[in-house]
């Protein structure tokens, strides 16, 4: 499995580009296959060199199951989670990773999961790809989003939400149509 995915050589004398998927942050932390080669691009990017880019559902992927597998708390190995993170400044993207569309800064609307509750959190700064909709969010925005959804404090507004459950049609169903 690959675990990073590098969007193309370096030969401008620009700082190259990685975008890390949920699986490399996990690996890192619990320090699996291919943790040496995310922990490389981390003081990579840590000392300038690189730069490192998290979509924020896989953000959220990896938050989530750390925090429902406790990862590091009473375990002696494993890495702390507090690495990944840090003070450095967010680099706004130019092109979006995956088509390279031009990425804009907007507000957005988000829908946020935090354990079972799912919340709407509108006008959020993000950098969204003008021909995907990738949409592209920093550490501290989606800190910030943790704790409205945590707080839920002054709503503007409810909704009801319907819930439906997927079932696989049979196959000779499918064939007809």
């Amino acid at each position: 499995m690959q675990i990073i995915r590098k969007k193309r050589k370096n030969l401008s004398g620009k700082k190259a580009k990685y975008v890390l998927d949920s699986f490399a942050i996990l690996a890192y932390l619990t320090e699996e296959e291919g943790a040496d080669v995310v922990e490389d691009l981390l003081n990579r990017a840590e000392s300038g060199g690189v730069n490192l880019y998290l979509n924020y559902v896989n953000l959220g992927e990896v938050y989530y199951i750390t925090v429902k597998l406790d990862i590091n708390q009473g375990q002696s190995s494993g890495r702390k989670i507090g690495k990944v993170g840090g003070d450095q400044k967010y680099n706004m993207m130019s092109r979006c990773y995956f088509c390279n569309g031009k990425v804009v800064e907007k507000k957005v609307k988000v829908d946020f999961r935090w354990g079972d509750e799912l919340v709407v959190i509108e006008d959020v700064p993000a950098e969204v790809c003008q021909q995907c909709g990738e949409k592209y969010l920093s550490p501290e925005v989606y800190k910030e989003m943790e704790n409205l959804a945590k707080t839920k404090e002054n709503p503007v507004k409810h909704i009801a939400i319907d819930v439906i459950r997927f079932v696989k049609p049979a196959r000779d169903k499918v064939k007809s149509l």
